[in-house]
């Protein structure tokens, strides 16, 4: 049994775009929706924008025409993709993994597609992946005042006798239109450190280290304006101080990290391969104004425990979720009735155990349900994260859910078995 931290992740998404995956069971569409079935492989291609709306009113779901060449998530031993949405659009990183038997077997190749409705797809520069190989994915895309961040980082977790936690990131990009990207030095803007995450908001970009709750990792923290040059931040006496940083966040009116701190040794812990001894960890959230002098949130109520780690999500703008969970484990959740709620970010309060969605449009959560289990997906959609409801959509839509992001023409699911689908919500 691996004994999993307590930590704190947190998803930002209200007030922007976001993009989530989840995994459901496959079905097939009706063939007239196939993507990319009439369009050329290497330049934009759009189609008569679909009704948008059934004629009663309902939301429905449309199938948007896209190049040949167009990533769908194939998701093989030679291709995969990632989606995300930002404000002006959306990006589909295509991953191609070299399958030869020469010296560069095994490194990937990623290219970028854009478009901005859904409907119209552009592809983009090859991205620079040198010494990237196929164990990398394009793990996240994030927006700040100067445009795009996108990181890659290991599709592994690493025992580290508490708990399994995600590879560090291997790989860091900007652009400002999504199609032409730069990479940064990873070496050069924050040393030797290992990059834990990135994140992005109306004050610029942080980033924090990775901290592994078995080992004495002092924490960090590096801020940006541009998402190119960034700054290590000489942290206030005291601040973050035992702290295991897993995630950083900015928010309108400052900044906010999660992670978690490491208890005394469990003595009653059982045998197993994070050893007799692992130590309890209590979930953790510090906030800050200027990024130097943090401050421990209250989290009232919050109980320390092995096998843990705490998620947060913004459902709706000036609304926050906090629960527990964790990354990996072979035993069942302890304490996974513990949850918080907050305006600001900053000061929390009890609240009853929150249930997550795959993406925010900025006012409310949205998730894909099957519901019994048969195909189509279904919609739900929460005010605060608390309680769900059922969006009546009208049409054939996907039958599983590869990934999904919310952007501007509205809810975009790419489905593993290779279509794609829009769904246009007021």
């Amino acid at each position: 049994m691996s004994l999993v931290a307590s930590a704190l992740r947190i998803l930002i998404v209200a007030g922007a775009v976001s993009s989530a995956a989840v995994a459901c069971s496959a079905a097939t569409p009706p063939p007239s929706l196939r993507a990319g079935s009439s369009a050329t492989a290497d330049t934009s291609a759009s189609a008569p924008a679909p009704a948008s709306t059934a004629t009663d009113g309902r939301p429905r779901w449309v199938a948007g025409a896209v190049p040949s060449g167009f990533p769908v998530s194939v998701d093989s031993t030679s291709t995969r993709d990632s989606l995300f949405a930002w404000s002006r659009g959306y990006v589909v990183f295509r991953e191609t993994v070299d399958t030869s038997d020469d010296d560069n077997a095994g490194q990937i190749a990623v290219t970028p597609w854009v478009s901005s409705d859904g409907r119209s797809w552009q592809q983009g520069q090859p991205l620079d992946a040198a010494s990237l190989w196929d164990s990398t994915s394009m793990a996240a895309m994030v927006e700040g005042p100067a445009g795009l961040v996108a990181v890659s980082r290991g599709s592994f977790f690493s025992d580290d006798l508490s708990g399994d936690v995600p590879d560090a990131v291997t790989g860091l990009w900007t652009s400002t239109d999504g199609k032409s990207w730069k990479r940064v030095a990873l070496e050069s803007a924050f040393g030797v450190e290992a990059l834990g995450d990135v994140a992005a908001g109306p004050l610029g970009y942080i980033a924090t280290n990775l901290s592994y709750a078995a080992a004495s990792v002092a924490p960090a923290v590096w801020l940006s304006a541009d998402g190119r040059k960034w700054r290590s931040v000489a942290l206030a006496r005291g601040s973050l101080a035992g702290g295991h940083l897993a995630t950083g966040y900015v928010l309108p009116g400052g900044y906010l990290v999660a992670g978690w701190t490491v208890g005394p040794a469990d003595t009653d812990a059982p045998t197993g391969t994070a050893g007799p001894n692992g130590p309890d960890t209590t979930p953790a959230i510090w906030s800050s104004s200027d990024g130097v002098s943090w401050r421990e949130s209250s989290l009232p109520g919050v109980v320390a425990a092995p096998m843990k780690e705490a998620a947060v999500e913004t459902i709706a703008a000036g609304r926050y979720i906090a629960d527990v969970g964790s990354w990996s484990c072979g035993c069942e959740p302890i304490r996974d009735d513990q949850a918080w709620s907050s305006t600001d970010g900053f000061s929390w309060q009890p609240a009853p155990a929150a249930s997550f969605g795959d993406v925010s449009d900025g006012h409310r959560g949205l998730r894909l349900v099957l519901k019994d289990g048969v195909a189509p997906l279904g919609v739900e959609t929460s005010p605060d994260g608390l309680t769900w409801s059922p969006l009546a959509v009208s049409g054939p839509g996907p039958t599983d859910n590869g990934s999904a992001a919310y952007g501007p023409a509205g809810l975009m699911v790419e489905a593993t078995d290779g279509w794609i689908w829009l769904l246009a919500l007021g």
